[in-house]
């Protein structure tokens, strides 16, 4: 089975003990596993993101802890000294 290189959440991959993984784009990816369904890796064709996914997750991932330390000082003390 051939996998997609930028989803490591694949559980198919780390379950294949004879694996392929490639590089290339979301969309080229999901191309080749509708051509050929048996080659390539449905889990990784559906959960491919792209870069602006991922920088959607960190931005609310930043924003979520910001706003749980905006206005208190004492937490971000604490936090700034682990």
């Amino acid at each position: 089975m051939i996998h997609y290189a930028d989803n490591p959440s694949c559980s198919a991959m780390r379950d294949d003990p004879q694996c392929s993984v490639i590089s290339t784009s979301p969309g080229m990816f999901r191309n080749w596993q509708r051509a050929c369904p048996s080659s390539y890796c449905a889990e990784c064709a559906s959960d491919a993101r792209t870069d602006s996914d991922r920088y959607t997750e960190l931005r609310k991932l930043v924003e979520s802890w910001q706003s749980h330390t905006t206005g208190s000082s004492q937490t971000l003390a604490e936090w700034s000294h682990r």
